[in-house]
């Protein structure tokens, strides 16, 4: 078995969040590449399951694409904060030279993703309304440039108009 299908096996029969909730009570905080460095091969289960932190961030970046979900920005770089249990994570990537996979317990807020929607692939309830709003944006701009409003000046105005949001 490829060390992807053995990640989705155990996130998808509970055992990688099981161990994660065990592990993260000892290291709250963890940077896979550092991990691997400093566990050795004794402890096979948790050399292993730091190794499947990849596999598991990428299921949750699937998911949360198909679900319009945004990464948030950490102290770290960008993460997916899920819960699971009373129990909050980020689960994230740091951009460098390479990348790095971390998990951090956290708090829970509201927007955290729900871990059994991510393993039984919920549909979050926001998907309709964000596609049918992303529909009409996108066709209002195709009507805007077939009317000949030049298609550089609809690019120059929608980045002023989300800078503008994103200052508030």
């Amino acid at each position: 078995m490829s060390i992807k299908e053995d990640g989705i096996k155990l996130i998808k029969d509970n055992k990688y969040i099981s161990w994660l909730e065990k592990f993260t009570e000892d290291n709250p905080v963890f940077f896979h590449d550092l991990c691997f460095s400093s566990f050795n091969r004794n402890n096979k289960e948790n050399y292993n399951n730091i190794g499947f932190l990849e596999v598991f961030y990428t299921i949750i970046d699937n998911y949360a694409k198909e679900n319009y979900i945004c990464q948030e920005p950490s102290v770290y770089g960008r993460c997916y904060q899920i819960k699971y249990n009373d129990i909050g994570y980020e689960i994230g990537i740091v951009m460098g030279e390479n990348i790095i996979y971390y998990c951090k317990r956290t708090d829970i807020k509201d927007n955290f993703i729900s871990y059994d929607d991510i393993k039984n692939d919920k549909r979050q309830e926001r998907v309709d309304m964000i596609v049918e709003k992303l529909e009409l944006l996108s066709n209002l701009i195709y009507n805007m440039a077939y009317e000949g409003i030049p298609v550089q000046l609809i690019s120059e105005t929608t980045e002023k108009t989300v800078k503008k949001i994103l200052k508030r």
